[in-house]
């Protein structure tokens, strides 16, 4: 068992190993969390309107190529059972399937946007990100959250990147997990996402609880995974349009 001397002395080591960390350094770690290779969850996404009405959809994810391809299937309730979202290349190219019309609809690029399933995150929010090619960003300094030091990130978007003005990202210093971001259209603060209940998967260090509050309308989505299998084999078929007529 380690001393209390010993514990201190590994965390004022790993603080100051931490403090010199590069920018590119923080954000390639944060990149190890959260391009994933492969992965199946299933999360419920709980929808709570600015007046405190709240409805909940079950969603089975899929996921591979670290993020670039996913596909999101709709299981309950019955009004969206059956819906699928695909997104590919990172998310320049969407798809929706709904077996209401049967149709499999290709969404224009402005719609990356759009609200997801009537929620607070929209498309663009749920790409995966490199983050160093999406954004112009600058090291702000450090602040303290709920007692963890975070490294404090200015993101300005470049072509590739969300259509914001800006983002600011709190990274934990310790497991580089992003526990905060703030989102912005022109001056103002559009979105705010908390991620939290943060669990080690393998060598990932994964948020199992994100909550997307809406500062403009006063609603939030919560996106909570009860289960997840990373580095599972998926089958290419999967990701494709043929794919999401299927049943």
């Amino acid at each position: 068992m380690k001393t209390l001397k010993a514990i201190l002395l590994m965390t004022l080591i790993y603080s100051s190993q931490a403090q010199n960390l590069s920018l590119n350094e923080i954000m390639d770690r944060v990149e190890k969390n959260e391009k994933i290779p492969s992965s199946i969850t299933q999360v419920d996404q709980t929808i709570v309107t600015s007046k405190g009405k709240s409805r909940v959809l079950s969603i089975e994810g899929y996921s591979k190529n670290s993020g670039d391809d996913q596909l999101s299937l709709y299981t309950g309730p019955a009004r969206v059972k059956g819906d699928k979202i695909l997104m590919l290349n990172g998310g320049d190219d969407i798809w929706f399937y709904t077996p209401r019309t049967d149709r499999v609809r290709h969404l224009a690029s402005n719609a990356r946007k759009q609200k997801v399933q009537g929620s607070d995150f929209s498309y663009q929010d749920l790409e995966q990100r490199d983050y160093q090619e999406d954004f112009e960003m600058d090291l702000l300094g450090s602040e303290e959250i709920s007692g963890v030091n975070h490294y404090t990130v200015l993101a300005i978007p470049t072509a590739s990147g969300p259509d914001y003005a800006k983002l600011i990202f709190w990274v934990n210093q310790e497991n580089f997990v992003v526990s905060k971001v703030e989102y912005y259209e022109d001056a103002l603060l559009s979105k705010t996402l908390y991620a939290s209940n943060v669990k080690k998967i393998d060598d990932y260090w994964i948020a199992m609880k994100l909550e997307m509050r809406n500062n403009e309308s006063g609603s939030k989505t919560l996106l909570e995974t009860r289960e997840i299998e990373v580095n599972v084999d998926l089958d290419d078929s999967r990701f494709s349009t043929n794919f999401l007529k299927r049943n």
